[in-house]
């Protein structure tokens, strides 16, 4: 499925800009924390910018930098070891800005969803 992601993101005429290995990292830094085991089998965030919408939403207002990269993440909890799922921070629908990015990324999940169906089931 990180395939599909990467792939939905690229039909946009974008690219990931970074990974990060969220699922690693608590991994990592449970035992030294006191925590258990992760809640994650895998679980990825791979950030991407759309060029259009940075320059949108900083036109609103400069301090709206904070919205770009946006971010979606990819994960498999330990609970539910078949099951793949997407999240991702909306950054709401105050401005028509913020709007154009929410919309980017729904499209960019839903579209994930509908590859990661064709090519992996």
């Amino acid at each position: 499925m990180r395939e599909a992601l990467v792939e939905a993101i690229e039909e946009q005429g974008l690219a990931v800009s970074n990974v990060f290995a969220f699922g690693a990292m608590l991994d990592r830094t449970g035992p030294q924390l006191g925590y258990g085991a992760s809640p994650y089998l895998q679980a990825e965030t791979l950030q991407f910018c759309s060029a259009r919408i940075a320059w949108a939403v900083v036109g609103e207002g400069a301090p709206q930098l904070a919205l770009c990269p946006l971010a979606v993440s990819i994960y498999v909890e330990r609970a539910r070891p078949r099951d793949v799922s997407f999240s991702f921070r909306t950054p709401g629908t105050a401005t028509p800005a913020r709007v154009q990015a929410d919309a980017l990324l729904r499209s960019v999940v839903g579209q994930a969803a509908l590859l990661g169906r064709r090519h992996w089931h």
